[in-house]
């Protein structure tokens, strides 16, 4: 949606960001209740939902994850329809993680990107930079 498709609707840029996100808010719970119910000591792969990357534009959703994980959750967008997190206090878990978004893009119709994130209640924020491979 862009700017002039918003006016006759006489919403802002940020009212409809608002919106979408109370729209889409019961969806990214079952979404978290799935993610918490998953076993804690690997790479989760959440994939084939459409909305799955949209997990990322929830920080607030992630607390009952967080506190299972030791507060540290770490995560990756790989696609549109995949979202990769595990426990960032684990050894190697960034690694693991980029390892796996970048197998997930090969196979992906609408890749992202293979960047690691670190959970806070406020935002994800990178945790290590990509590494293409060659």
């Amino acid at each position: 949606v862009n700017l002039r498709a918003l006016e006759p609707l006489g919403l802002s840029a940020e009212q409809a960001l608002a919106l979408g996100k109370e729209n889409m808010m019961p969806e990214m719970r079952r979404h978290i209740d799935a993610a918490r119910k998953a076993k804690r000591d690997g790479i989760t792969v959440l994939q084939g939902d459409p909305y799955q990357s949209s997990l990322f534009a929830f920080p607030e959703l992630w607390s009952p994850v967080a506190m299972r994980l030791h507060g540290n959750p770490l995560a990756a967008l790989p696609a549109a329809d995949a979202f990769v997190w595990g426990d960032g206090t684990i050894p190697d878990m960034a690694t693991g993680l980029a390892e796996a978004a970048r197998e997930i893009m090969t196979h992906a119709r609408r890749p992202f990107s293979d960047q690691v994130f670190r959970w806070s209640a406020t935002g994800w924020t990178l945790a290590q930079p990509a590494t293409r491979q060659p």
